[in-house]
C-alpha cells in the first residue's frame, strides 16, 4: 500500500509544543491544481481536521481559517466568490470575509458559547468551491483558535501555519506499486507508477537519489534489507514548483538476526567473531573518517545531487548547516542576492522555502538551543535573530542588543546558553576587539571581552566540546585558541590556548568548528594556496600538524563541516 504525502514539507500541525490543538490539511481534489487562462476557474476545498495534542482537555470558542488571495505564486485562490463553509459542530455557523479571505467558525444563538475540546472530540471545517488561481506554486494556510484551559477565564490565541501545493493542469502522480512487496533477501522488486509527461521523478532509498524522469517502472535487485521507497515528484511551471511524493515499504524477511550498527557502551566478550560467509570480509570500519568523505563539488554534484530543483547550489555563500538527528537546518545567500533562504533536509530531501528567510541579511550562523533552532545573521551591521521550534515555523527576527558588526561571526550552545561571538570597530582601524554576549534564561547578557592579542581580525568560531568552550580566531597568518571552562558564562573563566600554524601561509578566509563525540573538528580555508586543511582538538591538545582535504575542482569560499550519513562532510 502507498501513503501520500500531498507536499513535501514538514508537517505543521503544532507551531509550539504548549499549543494544545494539533491541525491535518486535506483538500479535494487530491491534489489540487490551477485554473486555465481562459474560461471556468477550477474549483477545490480544504478539509481541516483539528485533533487535541495537549494531555488535559481545553474550551475553544472559535476557530477562523486563512487563505492568500490573489494571482500570485503564494496565493490560493482568485477570489472569495462562491466559497461556502461548514464545521462538523452541530450550532456553530462558518462567516466568510471575503476581502480577508478568511472564514470564522463560531457557536450561533442558542449554542453554548465555548467546546469543551477533549480526547474524543472529532472536529473538522470545510472550505468549499475555492477557485484556483492560475499560478503554480505553494501556498499558505493560517489557522487560528481562541482557547483557555478549564480552569482559566483568559482566552489565549493559538497560529498554526499549513501548506497547500497547486499543481499544474495536466499534473498526475498514482498507483505506486511494488511486485512484490516481500522480497527474499538478495531478491528484486519492480516499482511502477504512473505520472504525468515533463514532472521530474527520483526514486529515494537507502540514502540515495535515483532519477527516473520519462519512466513507469524500475527493478531494484539485491534487496538485502527491509526499505522504504519514495517517489518524489517535481511539477514546474515558470518560476514556480510544488512537489508531490509517494510512499512505500517492500519486506525482506530475515531469520538470523541481523544489525546494521550495534554501539556498546562498556566491553566485549566473545569467543569468536566471524563474517556470514566465507566470501564476506569481516570489516571493522573506523565509526569517522578523519578526512571528510565529500566535499560538495557543484559539477559532479556529490553531495546534494538532485535534491535541489529550484535552487543550485552554485555561488553558495558562507551557508550554515545544523544538524539534529535526522533532520537538517540549510540558511544561505544564494547567487546575485543580498538576502537569505533556507531549507530542511527531511532524510531523503532538501525542501526549498517558497519565501526568501531574509530579504536583506548575509553571514548566517545556526545553533540549537532548548527546543528552539536559532539563526542570527547580519542586516547590514546588525546582528538579527530569528527562532523556529520543532522545526515548524520561523519567528520574526530580532536584533540582538549592542550586536554591531561588518564581518561574519560565531553562534553556539553550550547547556542552556548560547554564546555569540564577534569583531566590533573601534577607533583605532588596525584594531578589532572580540566580543561576546550569552542568551540564557533572562536575556542577553551585557557586552563582553574575552581575552586576547587584538589586530585587524576579520575571522572567528566558536563550539562547545561538552563542558568546554572553545573559542578560535585569525590573528596574521595563525589561529589563537581561547577556551572557557566555567560551568557557566558569568564567572568568565577564559583561558590563553596555542596559536595554531602549518598550512603554508596565506590569509585565512573562514574557519568551521564541529564537535563530534568527544573530538573537535576544524576546517580552515585559506586563499593561498586556495586549500582547506582540517584539525582536530580532543580536548587536551590539538593534531600536531593539519591534513589537507584533497583537493576537488572547485573550492567553496566559505566551506562548512557537518555529519552526514555518520560522516564528516565539508560543505
Amino acid at each position: 500500500m502507498s501513503l501520500v504525502r500531498h507536499v513535501v514539507a514538514p508537517p505543521a500541525g503544532r507551531t509550539t509544543a504548549t499549543d494544545p490543538l494539533a491541525f491535518d490539511l486535506l483538500v479535494n481534489p487530491d491534489p489540487l491544481r490551477i485554473s486555465p487562462s481562459s474560461g471556468t476557474p477550477v474549483t477545490g476545498d480544504l478539509i481541516v481536521v483539528a485533533s487535541l495534542a495537549a494531555e488535559t482537555p481545553v474550551e475553544c470558542q472559535s476557530f477562523t481559517v486563512t487563505v492568500r488571495v490573489g494571482p500570485g505564486e503564494q496565493d490560493l485562490c482568485s477570489s472569495m466568490s462562491g466559497v461556502t463553509a461548514r464545521i462538523s459542530l452541530e450550532g456553530w455557523q462558518a462567516t466568510v470575509n471575503a476581502p480577508a479571505g478568511s472564514v470564522t467558525f463560531a457557536p450561533g444563538p442558542g449554542t453554548p458559547a465555548q467546546l469543551t475540546f477533549d480526547t474524543d472530540t472529532g472536529l473538522t471545517f470545510q472550505l468549499m468551491g475555492l477557485p484556483v488561481n492560475q499560478r503554480v506554486g505553494l501556498s499558505p494556510v493560517d489557522i487560528s483558535a481562541s482557547w483557555r484551559p478549564l480552569t482559566n477565564t483568559g482566552w489565549q490565541q493559538q497560529n498554526t501555519r499549513l501548506e497547500v501545493g497547486k499543481f499544474p493542469l495536466g499534473f498526475h502522480l498514482r498507483s505506486f506499486t511494488a511486485e512484490p512487496l516481500s522480497v527474499p533477501r538478495g531478491g528484486s522488486v519492480t516499482l511502477r507508477w504512473d505520472a504525468s509527461a515533463a514532472t521530474y521523478l527520483a526514486l529515494h532509498y537507502d540514502g540515495r537519489v535515483h532519477p527516473v524522469t520519462g519512466k513507469s517502472s524500475v527493478t531494484v535487485h539485491d534487496m538485502a534489507q527491509t526499505t522504504s521507497f519514495h517517489l518524489r515528484a517535481v511539477a514546474q511551471d515558470g518560476a514556480g514548483s510544488v512537489e508531490r511524493t509517494l510512499s512505500l515499504m517492500v519486506h525482506v524477511p530475515d531469520s538470523a538476526q541481523t544489525a546494521g550498527r550495534v554501539t556498546v557502551h562498556g566491553t566485549v566478550q566473545t569467543t569468536r567473531v566471524a563474517p556470514l560467509s566465507e566470501s564476506d570480509p569481516l570489516i571493522f570500519p573506523q565509526p569517522l573518517p578523519t578526512l571528510p568523505s565529500a566535499l560538495l563539488d557543484i559539477d559532479k554534484q556529490t553531495w546534494t545531487e538532485s535534491y535541489w530543483t529550484r535552487n543550485a547550489l552554485m555561488g553558495l555563500h558562507r551557508p550554515a548547516i545544523l544538524r539534529r538527528d535526522a533532520m537538517y537546518h540549510l540558511v544561505f545567500q544564494p547567487p546575485k542576492s543580498s538576502g537569505l533562504v533556507a531549507s530542511v533536509y527531511d532524510s531523503y530531501g532538501w525542501l526549498a522555502l517558497e519565501e526568501p528567510f531574509a530579504t536583506r541579511g548575509a553571514d548566517p550562523a545556526l545553533a540549537y538551543s532548548g527546543g528552539n533552532v536559532c539563526c542570527t545573521y547580519r542586516d547590514d551591521n546588525q546582528v538579527m535573530l530569528r527562532k523556529i521550534f520543532l522545526g515548524l515555523a520561523w519567528e520574526d527576527p530580532d536584533p540582538v542588543p549592542e550586536a554591531i558588526t561588518s564581518h561574519p561571526h560565531a553562534l553556539t550552545r553550550r547547556g542552556n546558553q548560547v554564546f555569540l561571538a564577534f569583531f566590533v570597530s573601534g577607533a583605532n582601524p588596525q584594531v578589532w576587539p572580540l566580543k561576546y554576549k550569552v542568551h540564557g534564561p533572562d536575556g542577553w547578557s551585557p557586552l563582553r571581552q574575552p581575552p586576547g592579542n587584538w589586530g585587524p581580525h576579520t575571522v572567528v568560531a566558536m563550539a562547545a566540546l561538552g563542558d568546554e568552550l572553545v573559542c578560535l580566531y585569525v590573528t596574521g597568518t595563525k589561529i589563537q585558541v581561547l577556551y572557557e571552562r566555567s560551568p557557566n558564562a558569568s564567572s568568565e573563566n577564559w583561558v590563553v590556548g596555542p596559536l595554531l600554524d602549518g598550512w603554508g601561509g596565506g590569509v585565512i578566509d573562514s574557519l568551521s568548528l564541529l564537535a563530534v563525540e568527544d573530538l573537535l573538528y576544524c576546517a580552515i580555508k585559506t586563499n593561498g594556496p586556495d586549500r582547506i586543511h582540517l584539525i582536530s582538538y580532543d580536548g587536551t591538545s590539538w593534531t600536531p600538524a593539519p591534513e589537507q582535504i584533497p583537493d576537488r575542482h572547485l573550492v567553496p569560499h566559505h566551506p562548512t563541516l557537518t555529519l552526514f550519513d555518520d560522516r564528516l562532510c565539508v560543505v
